[in-house]
């Protein structure tokens, strides 16, 4: 394998990698703190503001290993950027939401992006750095982002819903413009083979947990009888099998 890689961690191209992976950890616990007053200035329902946060993870975990699979298929860094690209777009939408429906899809939309840019970062860490201490170095920067986010996102969302909580969302159009121009100019693509893509599977297993945790949410309110929550449960792990 040939290696335009770097011999030291450190620089641009850690800065990207461990910025992109901070950014889509934080935004799963980021708007925790702003829940209520996203409640009080949307009129979110109590099942909506679950959602919120929920949307996110669902989508996120549901299409990582199509996320990864793509970056293998079509070029990692093309794929970093592309996910980025829709994360902050995304994440403007949010920044802007008019209503519920606007907000949750577009959180939706949110962790579609993560899902396709976070496994390729990591990905790119193998590529990007020599064998050695140097890529031992990066491996432990980036994979420390999924600790530090986790925590940051409860202080920067505490933080940023007293400006208001738009710009909990919004924070991330700058920041992602900046890791798609550190992208473009100090990544490297890699070597990438048209592969099958498990399309099929990526959507039934993220249908199969959207629709139990519907029905786990929704369960206490509508009632475990309700034809619409066991249905949800039913099919959920019918569409798992």
């Amino acid at each position: 394998m040939q290696y335009p890689v770097k011999q030291r961690a450190f620089g641009l191209a850690i800065l990207v990698l461990s910025g992109l992976q901070f950014m889509v950890v934080l935004d799963g616990t980021v708007v925790i703190f702003a829940l209520p007053r996203l409640q009080q200035d949307m009129g979110l329902s109590s099942s909506g503001s679950a959602w919120t946060v929920t949307a996110y993870g669902l989508t996120f975990a549901g299409l990582m290993l199509l996320g990864g699979r793509l970056g293998d298929a079509f070029g990692r860094k093309r794929m970093l950027i592309y996910g980025v690209g829709l994360f902050t777009a995304a994440s403007l939408a949010c920044g802007l939401a008019t209503g519920e429906a606007m907000l949750l899809i577009s959180r939706a939309f949110q962790g579609a992006g993560a899902a396709i840019a976070a496994p390729t970062a990591f990905a790119l860490v193998a590529t990007t750095f020599a064998p050695g201490p140097a890529r031992n170095q990066a491996i432990a920067i980036v994979g420390s982002m999924a600790g530090i986010g986790s925590v940051g996102g409860l202080i920067v969302g505490g933080a940023l819903t007293e400006v208001g909580w738009r710009w909990i969302f919004l924070i991330n159009v700058p920041i992602g413009a900046l890791i798609v121009l550190g992208a473009v100019y100090k990544l490297t693509d890699t070597e990438h083979h048209r592969t099958p893509l498990d399309i099929k599977g990526a959507i039934l297993g993220t249908l199969a947990c959207a629709t139990i945790v519907f029905g786990a949410t929704e369960g206490p309110a509508m009632g475990w009888t309700s034809p619409l929550i066991l249905g949800s449960l039913i099919g959920g792990f019918v569409l798992l099998v």
